[in-house]
């Protein structure tokens, strides 16, 4: 367990900011394989194994069976178990947070695998509390590889096709580059907007829009299917939708009927107006 700042070891540091650089941090915005690591209580040092399938305790918050006083996992000071070497704590399906730990294509590939078949572990604390920086990170990352191939694709055959200048075909690709880094801070932050305040209203979420955004920007992972040449994005804007709707759920502990509409309202208005518009101009 190393602070996401600077690397400096927190195993055995009670949960608040790392010593080297004051990054705070807690166990629960972490990830390790089940069974390996032990959590001690910060009242009394009784030690708890991490049961839940984020290598956490489970629950997260409890009675201290020892000295009888409340524990939250996000106060609990966590090590190795005995005879354990740090290595064996990583898990094996750690996701884009763990990345300085496991490395950061893996942590790519695995979070993006998880926004396709797996949104609902978007729940752990690790994500749902975890920083949106990281997130945002993460969302340009999938929206570069998505937009970038098809944007030099078409642009190359426009060149072909019509002449286009090389300096002008790559001004082009550069907006589509800056709209690709853009796309999860305007773009995925109103639609999380939108989403949280319906959420209010029929869904009764148990976190903060913070929560919302993350989920919504990490469901964005299945957007990179939409780098397969035209048929990709019809695929990926689908799976995107399901993700985001997954996610949210998994997030903020409501069922998937209540976060579906919330989800699906502002782009289901989009194309509703859009069809409206085509209409217009074609009667």
């Amino acid at each position: 367990m190393y602070c996401r700042a600077c690397g400096y070891a927190l195993w055995s540091i009670s949960p608040g900011r790392c010593p080297e650089c004051g990054e705070p941090f807690a166990p629960t915005q972490f990830s390790f394989r089940p069974g390996v690591v032990k959590f001690l209580c910060p009242h009394c040092k009784q030690a708890y194994a991490g049961t839940d399938p984020f290598g956490l305790p489970a629950p997260s918050h409890f009675m201290c069976a020892r000295c009888g006083k409340p524990v939250s996992a996000d106060c609990m000071i966590a090590l190795p178990g005995d005879g354990i070497p740090e290595e064996a704590t990583i898990a094996r399906d750690a996701l884009w947070p763990d990345r300085k730990r496991i490395g950061r294509r893996r942590a790519f590939f695995t979070t993006v695998a998880c926004a396709m078949v797996q949104p609902e572990r978007f729940e752990g604390d690790r994500l749902r509390r975890g920083d949106v920086g990281e997130a945002i990170g993460f969302a340009s990352l999938v929206s570069l590889g998505a937009i970038v191939p098809n944007a030099l694709l078409l642009f190359l055959a426009e060149a072909m096709m019509s002449g286009l200048s090389a300096w002008l075909a790559l001004r082009l690709v550069g907006v589509c580059v800056g709209f690709a880094i853009a796309y999860p801070v305007i773009v995925v932050s109103v639609w999380a907007i939108v989403t949280h305040l319906l959420l209010k209203v029929i869904g009764r979420p148990t976190e903060g829009f913070s929560a919302t955004y993350r989920a919504m920007l990490y469901g964005q992972g299945a957007l990179l299917v939409a780098a397969i040449p035209v048929m990709g994005w019809v695929l990926a804007a689908t799976w995107v939708l399901a993700a985001s709707t997954f996610a949210v759920s998994a997030a903020q502990r409501v069922g998937a009927a209540r976060a579906a509409p919330a989800v699906l309202a502002l782009p289901g208005l989009l194309i509703a107006g859009i069809v409206v518009v085509f209409v217009l101009s074609v009667m």
